[in-house]
């Protein structure tokens, strides 16, 4: 009976020792995080990009357990929240074996102003990415008269 009383003990402090960490429902705009390297965002390229594409894959690498969440800016707030999918569920993963991390998500029409957030127990980084969503007929027309420009000039 000891024994059982002392395992009982042993399990129950090991659940009241563990924290659980969620990814909050909102992150400041200036809160880069408290480490870097924690995850390697490989999409989009760079920190401002334009895509053409309503429905925009985001990819990162990371560590094996490290939740990665994307945020979008809520301009009434003037803080990031969590994004979420067509049921309303938060858009946060957790990052398999292989290390990547791979969402789809819908954009809104003009600059989208997002934030990926990963982490892992109290150690977590923020990294910003603008993307702007455009026409593809302003798109084609941009196209169009850069042709014709350069024909004007020869193929110049």
């Amino acid at each position: 009976m000891k024994k059982i009383i002392a395992v009982l003990v042993l399990i129950f402090t090991i659940i009241i020792s563990q924290t659980c960490y969620a990814a909050p429902a909102s992150v400041s705009a200036w809160d880069g995080g408290n480490i870097s390297g924690l995850v390697i965002v490989k999409k989009p390229e760079t920190a401002v990009s334009t895509t053409t594409k309503q429905i925009y894959t985001v990819s990162a690498l990371s560590l094996e357990g490290v939740e990665v969440s994307i945020y979008k800016y809520n301009p009434y707030t003037g803080y990031f929240d969590i994004l979420r999918d067509g049921y309303g569920n938060p858009v946060s993963n957790v990052v398999g074996a292989t290390g990547i991390y791979v969402r789809d998500i819908a954009l809104d029409a003009n600059t989208n102003y997002l934030m990926v957030r990963a982490q892992y127990g109290g150690i977590y980084q923020n990294i910003r990415f603008d993307i702007t969503l455009m026409d593809q007929g302003l798109l084609d027309s941009i196209q169009g008269f850069a042709t014709n420009f350069g024909s004007k000039f020869g193929g110049w």
